[in-house]
């Protein structure tokens, strides 16, 4: 089984390296802050701009040391672990046969702006936090009225009317007559309020500190775009301007990176949905939205709604690929609508290889519904010739039915093709 490591995906003070990484035997624990490589991982994607891209990392490479200390060791997996952003980090790379140095600068993940209200602490802590939002877009116009509250902090945006906010959310880009976009914040003891108006065209802009009047800055516009992108990550209100901008900034790994900063399980269903609709996914990249969504699960229905989206990618022509999908997706709750129905899908259209269907009958065990299980296990013996190692992966699959007139029935199903 193929597992996806994508290393921009980390603790808020770990830094991005700006590249994705594929490895069948490897892991992270405690989101990052060990690492443990069994194999050396394959540099599947850089992401354009990042620190590995201006370091000269290439899509393809892999990587074999980091500062002279071989990945395969426990020293060079801390190592590893242990990069800072801004501290130099010197990995030794195979690329075409031969070895390379890459000096990569790490670069701080973004952080959140908004201190407890809204950072990594807020909704996490013990204290008690409400969330209240609606949001309604239609044509041009749009309403948004979001309300965040806590014991020391309390948050409400209402945007009504034609708007549009730049991609890193900081400022509004545009903004038609009569329409509205307030923000309100406390924090402790601080206020904060921002009025963006429409005069004559021209945006206005009337920002209060603890009710003084203060010019619009820099430092206002980052503080705005911190705020708005961590309520982004609970509701997703912002998706459709965020996830262009993420996915032209840099690709797949830069959308499941944000995914993994999502808080709220309905915002990680429509970033994953986004990104499975409207992006073409080369057959690492799918692999890499599976094990971002083990890593971020979502409830069993919204799973089946990003699973069916993947399902319409070209690259799930590959056999491996499809099979990976139903396999790599599943746990131990998979049910009829999942596993099932995805195997079914594959097993009549007869998108498995030969040298897939041992993987693909395997997965027939996650299916908790007997009949169900049985049903799947009928496909197999009646759409492909099963032999060697698929065989006895069909034998054992129905020996393990407990219902004897179901196990009779599949057994004799492979019997009577072989005579």
């Amino acid at each position: 089984m193929v597992l996806t490591l994508l290393l921009q995906v980390a603790a808020a003070s770990a830094p991005g390296f700006g590249f994705a990484l594929e490895c069948g035997r490897c892991g992270s624990v405690d989101h990052g802050a060990q690492w443990r490589f069994a194999e050396l991982p394959l540099v599947v994607s850089v992401a354009d701009g990042g620190a590995a891209s201006r370091g000269g990392m290439h899509a393809g490479d892999t990587l074999i040391a980091v500062d002279g200390l071989s990945l395969l060791t426990e020293a060079g997996s801390r190592r590893f672990a242990g990069a800072r952003a801004g501290n130099r980090v010197t990995f030794l790379v195979g690329r075409e046969g031969k070895r390379v140095e890459v000096a990569i600068v790490p670069a701080p993940m973004a952080a959140s702006t908004t201190g407890r209200c809204l950072g990594t602490t807020g909704p996490r802590s013990s204290t008690s936090s409400s969330l209240e939002f609606s949001i309604t877009n239609k044509n041009e116009n749009a309403r948004w009225i979001i309300e965040w509250n806590r014991r020391e902090c309390s948050v409400l945006l209402h945007a009504e009317g034609a708007f549009r906010l730049l991609p890193d959310l900081a400022d509004v880009e545009s903004l038609g007559n009569g329409s509205t976009f307030k923000v309100n914040v406390r924090e402790d003891k601080q206020r904060r309020e921002l009025e963006v108006k429409s005069d004559r065209g021209a945006l206005v802009h009337e920002w209060k500190v603890d009710g003084k009047a203060m010019p619009w800055t820099d430092e206002s516009r980052r503080w705005l775009g911190g705020l708005l992108t961590d309520l982004d990550r609970r509701t997703a209100f912002a998706i459709d301007v965020r996830f262009p901008e993420l996915l032209r900034r840099g690709g797949t790994s830069a959308v499941l990176s944000e995914i993994a900063q999502l808080t709220d399980e309905m915002a990680r269903i429509k970033y994953f949905v986004r990104l499975a609709d409207s992006a073409t996914l080369t057959a690492p990249e799918i692999r890499m939205a599976l094990s971002q969504l083990e890593t971020n699960p979502v409830n069993s229905f919204a799973r089946r709604q990003v699973l069916t989206a993947l399902q319409k990618q070209p690259a799930i022509k590959d056999s491996s690929v499809a099979v990976a999908l139903v396999v790599e997706s599943m746990t131990a709750r998979a049910n009829l609508f999942e596993t099932g129905h995805a195997l079914e899908g594959l097993i009549r259209k007869r998108m498995i290889r030969s040298a897939d269907l041992e993987m693909a009958i395997k997965a027939t065990n996650r299916i908790d519904i007997e009949m169900s299980r049985g049903h799947v296990l009928s496909l197999f013996a009646s759409h492909y010739k099963l032999e060697g190692a698929a065989r006895e992966a069909y034998v054992d699959a129905a020996k393990s039915i407990r219902t004897e007139i179901i196990r009779n029935r599949l057994l004799a199903a492979i019997v009577g093709k072989e005579q």
